[in-house]
């Protein structure tokens, strides 16, 4: 059952953005997450597994590293690092080709994984761009002055979700951020901070069988009653396993922020621009008024 489609260009308040944003995850959370798991998945998994292997390699040899070993986990937190900068432009492709299609096609209920892949598969490279350009002026914004990285956190936000949607280039979606969000830094910072922190701590929920092996190894080897290095082979998998979990839960949580943003798209195209109204009147432009067909006498 096809059930009523959220509205995109409608001004909200703080609140029914949050709003908006559960409730679009809510009702596409089985569609929205095949796409992620069959696309984004497999790449996320090895990164999850290449982070357990690395931590376990410290965590069960009581902190104890050859040589050899210290050069894997240096390479391996590399890995980490390269892999998971182009998983992060694969999970925005995802989610916003999603995102779009649910706008753009009139049956929003069936977008299938092989849909979505078809149009995610062209803004891979260009987001892994803006990732690379976001991250580094907003931590130069950050580096001098507070307030130039807020600023720059709250325009660049948009980079994705206007190369998605309005089909932009880097450099038309770079400039069109600024003039889209002036005169509403502030709200927009305001949702991204909130929302990042409800995000943080339902990615803490997945971390908690991390943290607690973790906690527990680290007291039982200060008290000297028991050392990791001796653990079986069980302990050792159930580490990986919930390593791997954790890592899956925090890279998918980023729809909750990236849905966000893409509320507050809408909301300030139809402050600035008025778009939905203009979808209204062109919507009923094109309804054909009663009566107005020929008579035949």
């Amino acid at each position: 059952m096809q059930t009523q489609k959220i509205k995109l260009y409608q001004e909200r308040d703080f609140g029914e953005k949050i709003n908006a944003t559960f409730t679009f995850l809510r009702e596409n959370f089985v569609p929205l997450g095949k796409s992620l798991l069959y696309i984004a998945g497999p790449l996320v998994l090895l990164i999850g597994v290449v982070s357990a292997l690395s931590t376990s390699s410290i965590l069960f040899n009581n902190g104890e590293l050859s040589e050899a070993e210290a050069l894997s986990f240096a390479g391996g937190t590399t890995a980490i690092s390269l892999m998971s900068i182009f998983s992060g432009a694969l999970v925005i492709a995802v989610i916003y080709s999603y995102f779009t299609q649910y706008y753009e096609r009139e049956d929003h209920s069936q977008i299938s994984v092989g849909e979505v892949w078809q149009v995610a598969k062209s803004y891979v490279l260009p987001f892994l761009l803006s990732i690379i350009v976001y991250s580094i002026l907003v931590m130069i914004g950050f580096f001098f002055l507070l307030i130039p990285g807020f600023i720059l956190m709250a325009a660049l936000s948009f980079l994705f979700v206007l190369q998605a949607k309005e089909k932009l280039s880097f450099g038309e979606a770079f400039s069109r951020c600024f003039r889209l969000v002036s005169d509403n830094y502030l709200s927009t910072i305001g949702l991204l901070l909130v929302v990042a922190i409800l995000q943080g701590i339902l990615g803490a929920i997945f971390g908690i069988p991390v943290m607690l092996i973790s906690g527990l190894s680290a007291f039982f080897s200060a008290t000297g009653e028991y050392s990791m290095e001796n653990s079986s082979a069980i302990v050792q998998a159930i580490f990986i396993v919930a390593q791997v979990i954790s890592t899956l839960g925090n890279h998918f949580l980023y729809a909750i922020l990236l849905v966000a943003v893409g509320f507050q798209y809408g909301n300030l195209v139809e402050q600035k621009e008025s778009a939905g109204l203009m979808e209204e009147i062109d919507t009923l432009g094109g309804e054909k008024p009663q009566g107005s067909e020929e008579e035949t006498y």
